[in-house]
């Protein structure tokens, strides 16, 4: 999805068991100050989606993560996960 005046996508990012942040809580695990973007929601393997997750929610492999950011940052992202 993109809203063009804006220039932010959501995007829709897989974490793999070697993330950086796997196994940390979204507080700690420096997303939105390294790369500058908005976890949205969490989708878990088992299917159960948290929406607007909380500073303390843990972020595991195998995790897809719906992030709101600009293109480049969203990249970025994506390599480290």
């Amino acid at each position: 999805m993109y809203a063009g005046e804006l220039g932010l996508r959501l995007e829709e990012i897989f974490v793999r068991e070697t993330a950086s942040f796997v196994n940390k809580n979204l507080l700690d695990s420096g997303i939105r100050k390294r790369h500058d973007v908005i976890v949205v929601a969490i989708k878990r393997e088992s299917g159960e989606m948290l929406f607007n997750p909380k500073p303390d929610t843990m972020i595991l492999a195998g995790d897809i993560m719906i992030v709101l950011g600009e293109a480049e940052h969203l990249t970025a992202l994506e390599k480290d996960a």
